[in-house]
């Protein structure tokens, strides 16, 4: 009785952490939506660059390539050096200023803070893993290697069991640090690092395949509190055998 006491005694403790991490889920999934469908014009972010009685502007889709939402109640946009408060959100597909989307081009060629990132909506990269090798195969991109081939390759081990057991994009599970801790034998500031160096890694060498800055998330995914993941999006190919 003691083992189902206490089992019915932390039933809360673990009701409400599998609620928040439902919830989280859902947000994240919901922000990702939400910047595909602004890149798309399903949705148009309008801004007033005289604040607070200009004339509202709309923002072309394709300035999406550059701006991220970063703080969704307050309506602040960043990216490419530019910061953007106070936007209003319709939809629609209105002409938009190509003046404005110019000035968005031009501010994050000539910004002196890390290049913009552009939305992976669309892109669907393709890993394959070999063993052999212990390399990363990422095809029209390059090869991981070393540390950042043993980061994917245990990402890549969740990823695959959320394909096999067919869980949608929005459901597969994140790895926890503590997990990663175990599995590449290093400390949380390790694994940390590791990620960061891993996602610049790639980052360098898919700017340079695809002839602009993506996001970082488009090979690693991270969740405040969850962990990292690989991209749902990304499509494992087998190695060719000898």
């Amino acid at each position: 009785m003691e083992g189902e006491e206490a089992a019915a005694k932390n039933r809360p403790a673990v009701q409400a952490r599998e609620a928040q991490a439902a919830k989280d889920s859902a947000w994240l999934t919901i922000q990702r939506v939400f910047q595909t469908r602004l890149l798309e014009g399903v949705l148009i972010a309008y801004v007033r660059r005289d604040f607070p009685f200009g004339k509202w502007d709309p923002l072309p889709p394709d300035s999406w390539r550059a701006l991220r939402i970063t703080d969704w109640r307050r309506g602040t946009a960043e990216g490419g050096g530019v910061r953007l408060t106070d936007l209003r959100i319709a939809p629609g597909f209105p002409s938009a200023s190509k003046e404005f989307a110019a000035q968005l081009v031009n501010a994050g060629e000539t910004s002196a803070s890390t290049p913009a990132a552009v939305s992976h909506a669309g892109r669907q990269l393709q890993l394959t893993i070999d063993v052999r090798t212990s390399k990363i195969k990422i095809k029209g991109v390059g090869e991981l290697t070393g540390a950042h081939y043993r980061l994917v390759a245990v990402l890549a081990e969740t990823a695959k069991q959320d394909i096999f057991e067919l869980l949608p994009p929005e459901e597969h599970r994140f790895v926890k640090v503590q997990q990663l801790t175990k599995r590449l034998k290093m400390g949380d500031e390790s694994v940390y690092r590791g990620v960061s160096k891993c996602r610049r890694a790639f980052g360098d060498m898919a700017t340079a395949a695809f002839g602009e800055p993506v996001s970082k998330e488009l090979l690693i995914e991270n969740l405040r509190r969850h962990g990292f993941r690989l991209n749902p999006n990304i499509r494992f190919i087998a190695p060719k055998s000898d």
